[in-house]
């Protein structure tokens, strides 16, 4: 973000003898503009520029265009012009506000600000910012290679869709989802294979529990087969026409004829009908071993002898282990996933996601090698790794990572690791469930909860670094965070209070040490009613409290930040109106005395009168028009819209809800604005008279900022 120096005077008369040290102190928006007198000069201060949205130094787009908006000024005169990377601005208030659209190029996307004022000064590099406009990922959770078009193609379970990275530019396009490509979409892709010679990629999708047919030129899709329970991976046996996929709920192996959608049952628990060898437990990937006229499973159950690697015969369906704690030595697998073959070096090679490891198994003797992982190789560590293929001509793995949404390049003769495509945004440790935000003005930064790490995370606001303030090995005190899901600023104590549903608690953590401590919990009864899995916080300063939603006794509490003491504002046997279902948020309205509950039980928004604690219905089925809410997660108060703004994760959208009216908008989603698809929206934060919110994604893992003027999205810190 764009941040302006303190202004100086609009002119000043310099002595020639002090000129060399006024330049020095001078600011870096104040030039000399001309001459005075003999001995003298005239400094004046250039007109600035501030940007709105964008406002992170860095941010990422898929788009062909942005708007950007700001705000311009000058201290001497009046601004008549600002362009953002020479195409004109449009403004209805002379500029005191202003928007531009340009055009994206594929890549990095410089974006400068220019800006003049009437009496001819221009300031060509008012304000700037960096957009790469390319496809950010959501949940890569497999990758094949395409040799023909050299390109690795994913399949992403977050986006819904199917996408390229060409090898030598490293540019992503998306080859098909919704919107690209005609036919049945993609609802939860999770297994990727290519039949090079008829140019598709077969897609297994555990929602629609379907095997996909998508054309490679197209993006057209076709349902080959249905009726699945929940297929996790597949291979091609061309040879034979069909393909091999393994369903993780059937615990089966199953043949699909590739002309007809014919499904085969090759190997399950009744197939063969005896002496079938160990059962599959939790089948996730597999490999077609034409040699041996057999597949290569890998399972993480356990159940029988497993997590390991299964031969499966492809005539017989019989089974026998190839390698697992029993059979073969080496580091024991944990959690095998995608499987490929090295048949040069007669050996499979396996990703273990517990292990953050590709590991070499010897296909004589079952043996366990490390490749790659955090001590073997150089480079960027795996954290989620799921998807594999192999190069073997170069000698190069591509896994798909799962837990840093990127594509990682691994060379298996070295384990060297390098990240080939990947959504960093901003540095430090990614995200990787975020769920609730507060804001801290003073240090101008997200405190983000994090319920994988089951941390309390920062977010610079300019920059969209992150740093660690409590939790996943920094900070100390007790209890650690085990489900945070809200949390809250108070800035006057110089603490975060955070619901923790697991713990039934308030817990605060100290903002510079990181130290926690319980400050209210469901144990003592003496304080007040007792939590029972509380969700969202906010503060109401000018009581001294904090209001909780609380989903286990359906109710709205009113927490003393000095005592922690707790007292029912409504619920049950509080207030009259409709009863609770499940709250999941609030935000407060100082002005009517009252605060707003989102509750995902009613799919409505609720008012609930400070005083009285009476609830009463502003928007739901029957109250309101529009887009029906779904799944609302949390909401945030636009007073000068008179709005209430809401995450829905069904939706995968933010709608807008009238006050008076109860009528229901989309204010951003995938048809209206352009940019990162909202896949699951947690929590939203407005900042006053920026008509722009922040946004948490828990299946993008990321901050996304949201233009609520255009519905545009930008990836600001993952």
């Amino acid at each position: 973000m764009y941040v302006m120096k303190k202004q100086a005077p609009a002119f000043k008369i310099v002595p020639a003898f002090s000129l060399a040290l006024a330049l020095a102190l001078a600011l870096p928006l104040v030039t000399a503009c001309g001459s005075g007198g003999s001995g003298s000069r005239v400094l004046a201060i250039l007109p600035k520029a501030e940007l709105i949205f964008p406002t992170f130094d860095e941010s990422m787009i898929d788009a062909s265009q942005l708007t950007i908006r700001g705000t311009a000024s000058s201290a001497n005169s009046q601004v008549t012009a600002v362009s953002v990377n020479g195409i004109s601005a449009t403004s209805n208030d002379q500029f005191a506000t202003w928007q531009a659209t340009i055009p994206l190029a594929s890549g990095p996307n410089v974006i400068v600000v220019s800006v003049t004022d009437n009496t001819g000064q221009t300031n060509p590099n008012a304000a700037r910012t960096t957009v790469l406009n390319t496809v950010p990922f959501g949940s890569p959770s497999d990758v094949a290679l395409d040799m023909n078009n050299n390109r690795i193609l994913m399949v992403d379970f977050s986006l819904d869709a199917l996408i390229a990275v060409d090898l030598n530019s490293r540019d992503r396009t998306v080859l098909s989802r919704n919107g690209v490509g005609t036919g049945p979409v993609l609802e939860n892709p999770r297994g990727l294979i290519i039949d090079s010679t008829a140019n598709r990629a077969y897609v297994v999708d555990v929602t629609v529990d379907a095997l996909f047919s998508i054309d490679l030129n197209t993006g057209n899709r076709s349902i080959l087969t249905t009726g699945l329970s929940f297929p996790r991976a597949l291979t091609l046996d061309r040879a034979n026409n069909r393909i091999l996929l393994v369903d993780s709920t059937a615990d089966a192996l199953i043949a699909v004829n590739l002309s007809t959608g014919a499904q085969q049952i090759i190997a399950d628990d009744n197939t063969p009908a005896s002496n079938g060898g160990p059962n599959f437990d939790t089948p996730s990937g597999i490999a077609y071993d034409a040699a041996n006229n057999r597949c290569l499973v890998s399972d993480r159950g356990s159940a029988t002898g497993l997590p390991g690697v299964l031969s499966v015969d492809l005539s017989t369906g019989i089974r026998s282990v190839l390698s697992n704690q029993s059979v073969g030595t080496g580091p024991a697998l944990v959690g095998p996933s995608a499987l490929m073959l090295d048949t040069i070096n007669n050996r499979a090679m396996v990703i273990d996601v517990n292990l953050d490891a590709l590991i070499a198994i010897d296909l004589a003797t079952g043996n366990r090698s490390i490749l790659s992982d955090d001590n073997t190789g150089s480079g960027p560590v795996l954290r989620q790794p799921e998807g594999l293929a192999f190069n073997p001509g170069t000698n190069q793995a591509f896994v798909v990572d799962t837990g840093v949404d990127a594509l990682y390049q691994i060379d298996i003769l070295s384990g060297n690791r390098a990240v080939l495509a990947g959504n960093n945004v901003g540095t430090g440790l990614s995200l990787f469930q975020p769920l609730g935000m507060g804001l801290e003005t003073k240090k101008n930064r997200a405190l983000v909860v994090d319920d994988a790490f089951n941390a309390l995370f920062s977010i610079n606001l300019a920059s969209g670094e992150r740093s660690l303030i409590s939790g996943f090995g920094a900070g100390s005190g007790t209890p650690s965070l085990q489900i945070p899901n809200d949390v809250v600023v108070d800035e006057a104590r110089n603490r975060a209070l955070i619901t923790d549903s697991d713990q039934d608690a308030i817990i605060a953590v100290d903002l510079d040490t990181g130290l926690r401590s319980i400050f209210s919990d469901g144990t003592d009864s003496n304080s007040g009613p007792l939590l029972q899995t509380p969700r969202g916080i906010i503060l109401d300063p000018a009581q001294d409290r904090a209001l909780i939603v609380d989903s286990g006794s359906d109710s709205v509490l009113a927490l003393n930040l000095t005592s922690g003491q707790r007292t029912t504002l409504s619920g049950a046997a509080t207030g009259t109106g409709p009863t609770l279902e499940t709250p999941r948020n609030l935000v407060l309205d100082s002005t009517a005395s009252k605060v707003f509950v989102i509750d995902s039980g009613l799919d409505a928004l609720i008012s609930i009168d400070l005083t009285t604690g009476n609830r009463s219905i502003v928007s739901d089925l029957n109250r309101g028009t529009g887009p029906n809410l779904g799944d609302p997660r949390d909401l945030t108060l636009e007073v000068s819209a008179n709005r209430v703004l809401v995450v829905d994760v069904s939706l995968e959208a933010i709608v807008a809800i009238d006050l008076n009216t109860g009528n229901r908008a989309i204010v951003a989603d995938e048809s209206h604005g352009a940019g990162v698809i909202l896949s699951n929206p947690e929590a939203l934060f407005l900042v006053p008279g920026t008509k722009r919110v922040f946004v948490t994604d828990s299946n993008l893992d990321a901050l996304v900022t949201v233009d609520l003027v255009t519905g545009d999205r930008l990836l600001t810190s993952k």
